[in-house]
């Protein structure tokens, strides 16, 4: 027996325990000879146990899979207690984490011309108080022959929120 096959013999062995348990290697290889020594170690672990093994190399990492896992009661148990805990774990973690904040909401600079006057404020053309009106805030009643009733401020422009009127 040459150094390679005493090497794959013993991670066989090794790797019979987790196949068992798991149903499932994954090892990281570095060379082609470590890629076949693995593959080798992991279809004799499959001999060893008696069980169909695949063995398959994805990335860097090989994998050996048992084929029938999950054929027998015992290993469904087994895998459903491990979903299980996994997703008990995940929730213990987000109970005892405070909830992330959403992200702070900007308004987009597109939108911001439309945006809606505050509560506090009327959504008129008036005066803030405090401040004399002009006469462009005065309503005006426009009556003319053909003319229908209309009441309401004149204005051109809406005011500046941010301008004081010195007065």
């Amino acid at each position: 027996m040459s150094h390679g096959q005493d090497h794959a013999a013993e991670l066989a062995a090794t790797w019979t325990t987790e196949l068992r348990r798991t149903g499932r290697i994954h090892t990281p290889f570095h060379s082609d000879d470590e890629r076949e020594l693995y593959r080798r170690a992991g279809r004799k672990a499959g001999r060893l146990l008696q069980r169909p093994v695949r063995t398959l190399v994805v990335g860097s990492e090989v994998q050996v899979l048992l084929t029938d896992w999950m054929d027998r009661p015992l290993e469904r148990q087994l895998e459903h207690a491990r979903t299980r805990n996994a997703i008990d774990r995940a929730f213990a973690a987000a109970e005892n984490q405070p909830a992330p904040k959403p992200p702070p909401s900007r308004p987009s600079p597109r939108f911001a011309a439309r945006r809606a006057p505050p509560l506090d404020r009327p959504a008129t053309c008036a005066d803030p108080p405090g401040i004399p009106s002009s006469p462009r805030h005065q309503p005006v009643n426009r009556k003319g022959p053909n003319a229908p009733e209309r009441t309401g401020t004149h204005t051109s422009r809406l005011p500046d929120p941010h301008h004081r009127n010195p007065g």
